[in-house]
């Protein structure tokens, strides 16, 4: 099934109300395919957004959500990733690929898209190109990274390949992380490689543009300060 047609608005959530609707997304999707026991929060906030072996510190993530109108002007999530930078805490996917992330940095700066989830009632494809175009192009804002890498089940890697120019960059393994160990394949989109060897996927990407105000969104404060007590941290400290 396609999903139902809506009109979509790519955006980094800000408020704690917004990341809310997002990790709650994330925890129905991940729970229904048995990837994480069901919480009673209701919601699954990825483990990966503080670091620090003392108190914790929150990582300069940014959650990216695809919203899209409902009936009575209401917006609910149709889909969310994470965005981890690679900031000497190292990348989630290390824990299982680390001699090829270890390879990957010699492209530069990269960021890790992760705890991807979609809600089922809307056309997938579209969201998940709205989704592409807003990573991808926050990526690039600034020179802020070189590259993207995720994660993806390999009957995924297809998709990946033949519409986002993403390439393979690891053989299978299996990801521990989830309670059922799917098997992942860890793929990257180096923007300098894409541009020159597939510049008609490349160029998908960057038009039409995303706002600049956007990509320049991300957690508030008060939003910050909900998450580090999520992890029982006393204070706000951001690498």
């Amino acid at each position: 099934m396609r999903g139902m047609a809506a009109e979509l608005r790519p955006c980094f959530a800000r408020s704690r109300e917004e990341h809310e609707a997002a990790f709650r997304l994330l925890h129905d999707a991940y729970s229904g395919a048995g990837f994480i026991v069901e919480r009673p929060s209701g919601l699954y906030i990825p483990p990966f957004l503080v670091a620090g072996d003392g108190t914790p510190v929150l990582r300069e993530f940014r959650t990216a959500v695809v919203w899209a109108s409902c009936a009575g002007g209401r917006q609910a999530p149709a889909m969310t990733a994470t965005l981890i930078p690679d900031d000497g805490y190292g990348l989630p996917c290390e824990e299982i690929f680390p001699a090829e992330v270890t390879g990957l940095r010699s492209y530069g700066r990269l960021v890790e898209v992760t705890s991807l989830a979609a809600e089922g009632t809307f056309d997938f494809r579209l969201a998940h190109e709205e989704l592409s175009r807003l990573v991808v192009q926050y990526a690039l804002a600034g020179g802020r990274f070189d590259g993207l890498v995720i994660v993806v089940h390999p009957q995924h890697a297809r998709y990946y390949s033949r519409r986002l120019a993403f390439r393979s960059s690891s053989r299978v393994k299996a990801y521990d992380r989830l309670h059922t160990r799917p098997p992942g394949l860890l793929m990257r989109l180096i923007w300098r490689e894409a541009s020159v060897a597939e510049p008609e996927k490349a160029r998908r990407l960057s038009f039409p543009p995303v706002e600049r105000a956007c990509l320049d969104e991300g957690p508030d404060e008060a939003c910050r300060r909900w998450l580090l007590a999520s992890f029982g941290a006393p204070s706000v400290e951001v690498c």
